[in-house]
Parts: structure tokens; C-alpha cells; sequence
């Protein structure tokens, strides 16, 4: 169900968040930074000679190079949940990759939650639509009856 995956990764993104903000200064060593709300970040410069390549060669060139990251995160028990996302920074003349570390949560998000409220509404009219066409074609007193005995 939809309502429990998201307090299961709401929980989630708050541990990690509380780790990350704890290990600060044992993650700025490795020139790791954390935000506001918990994500872990850096910025990772391309040396001389895989910035003549194109965009794939670079993305593969930073992922390669995410040991000292990696073994960061391991100290601090955040390797397994830590989800990468990289964005080239559109500087003039850089060339470098901004690198996000944040915990792999699908369920978090407006439009996850408000497709969700709009289904789980939906299924609530109908079902009470279709209550209401049962009751007006056959008698449901004593179906009511259980209802409100059990709401």
C-alpha cells in the first residue's frame, strides 16, 4: 500500500538525513558537504584531458572516481542507501559535475501523493456510489446495521 511505502521511506530520508548531518566534519574530510534537508554533496572537477571527450566519457569518468566518496559513506554506514545524481554545472570555461547523494525514495514527491489521493478518493466514490445503487434496488437495512455496528 501506497500510505505505508511512504512513511517506510519518509523514515528513511530522516535517518539518513540525521546521519549525514551528525557525520558533518568526518564527511567535510573527504570535501563532502550537507544541506539543509540531509543531502550529501560535492563538486567533482574533470582533469585536462577527459574534458575533450564527450558527455558519456565524462559521467563515466565521475562514477569511476567515486571510491573516496564511496569509502566515506561506508565509515558512516550510508553507503548502501546513498543514490548518486550527477548534473553538469553550466559554468562558461568549467567543467565540472555537481554530485548529489540523497536515499533512493520513489514514493516521496507532489505528484506520487496526489495521484494517490485522487485514487484512493476515487475508489471511495465508487464504492459509495455503488452502495447507494444496491441500497436503492434492494433493501440493505440490516447491511447497515452491521456497518454502523462495526464503524
Amino acid at each position: 500500500m501506497y500510505w505505508f511505502r511512504l512513511l517506510k521511506d519518509i523514515r528513511l530520508w530522516r535517518k539518513f538525513a540525521k546521519v549525514a548531518k551528525q557525520s558533518r566534519e568526518k564527511l567535510k574530510e573527504s570535501n563532502l558537504r550537507v544541506d539543509n534537508i540531509g543531502r550529501i554533496y560535492t563538486v567533482i572537477n574533470l582533469p585536462e584531458e577527459v574534458v575533450q571527450g564527450n558527455e558519456y566519457m565524462h559521467e563515466a569518468w565521475v562514477l569511476k572516481n567515486l571510491g573516496p566518496y564511496n569509502k566515506a559513506l561506508e565509515e558512516i554506514g550510508l553507503a548502501g542507501y546513498a543514490y548518486p545524481e550527477m548534473e553538469r554545472i553550466q559554468e562558461p570555461g568549467s567543467a565540472a559535475y555537481l554530485l548529489v547523494l540523497y536515499p533512493e525514495t520513489p514514493t516521496i514527491g507532489w505528484w506520487p501523493i496526489i495521484k494517490n489521493i485522487v485514487l484512493y478518493f476515487g475508489a471511495f466514490l465508487l464504492v459509495r456510489l455503488g452502495y447507494r445503487l444496491l441500497d436503492a434496488q434492494f433493501d440493505l437495512a440490516g447491511m447497515r446495521d452491521i456497518i454502523n455496528y462495526i464503524f
